[in-house]
């Protein structure tokens, strides 16, 4: 089976949080984790809504297992859509160890990539190759691991911890991501309607520093789905339908409830 090749390496803990039963045994069947969403995300200053796939699988990395996070998204815009792929490896004893990270997007205006590795961000700019050094400090995250790794915290209504988050490397791709300090909050449970049900979740606030306040929502069951997501700058998720599939075998119909 071959993976796309991704580079980002940099070590990540939101101590005291680590849950090490964060994934329970549902991974053991050697599926992909497949969920779709009604996205929203404001493109050309107007607001544009799509269908987003977020999909997670487990995998051996020599003596390792990692997880992998592809978000994969179309965005139309004024003219023309714009394709964008983020690809996140975790550690899969403790989600918040980021080890991986890539991002590629491709429009009517030519290709952008964008890899992070030993604390240097390389991308191919609009006027040329940029290499740039980030200042990765220990405890920090990355929005684009959000959706994985908040997975592994241990909810708790109340708990609250500092960090600081790199934007996404998707969010702007003509420069280079800023850290900002963060609150992470775990506000309490909440039932979210959404086309796959009602489903009993954690809502999760990430402040900024400034006061811009993003939201998630995680199911309360494991594995920790993320069922919802709101974002300060307008950005949304509200999932549509999830299923455990191999989709890398082309023997294998994409589930209904994926449609």
């Amino acid at each position: 089976m071959k993976r796309p090749a991704l580079l980002l390496l940099v070590a990540l803990s939101v101590a005291p949080y680590a849950r090490a039963d964060w994934d329970g045994r549902v991974w053991n069947d050697k599926r992909a984790e497949v969920a779709v969403y009604d996205a929203e995300v404001l493109s050309d200053g107007k607001p544009r809504t799509f269908r987003e796939t977020l999909l997670i699988n487990r995998e051996d990395a020599g003596k390792n297992k990692v997880f992998k996070l592809n978000t994969v998204r179309q965005v139309e815009g004024a003219n023309y859509p714009t394709s964008t792929v983020t690809t996140v490896i975790v550690d899969a004893d403790n989600p918040e160890r980021l080890l991986k990270i890539v991002m590629g997007a491709q429009d009517w205006g030519g290709n952008v990539f964008k890899t992070f590795a030993g604390g240097q961000l390389a991308w191919n700019a609009p006027d040329g190759e940029k290499t740039v050094t980030l200042d990765v400090q220990p405890g920090d995250l990355f929005e684009d691991a959000l959706p994985l790794s908040l997975r592994g915290i241990t909810f708790k209504e109340g708990l609250q911890s500092k960090a600081r988050l790199w934007e996404s490397l998707a969010n702007n791709q003509s420069v280079e991501p800023r850290a900002v300090p963060i609150v992470i909050s775990i506000v309490g449970e909440e039932a979210v309607n959404c086309r796959a049900g009602s489903l009993p979740s954690w809502k999760v606030a990430v402040e900024r520093e400034g006061g811009a306040t993003d939201f998630y929502w995680f199911e309360k069951k494991d594995p920790r789905l993320l069922v919802k997501m709101q974002r300060a700058d307008a950005s949304k998720r509200l999932l549509v339908g999830r299923a455990r599939w191999s989709h890398w075998d082309k023997r294998l119909p994409r589930p209904n409830v994926l449609n």
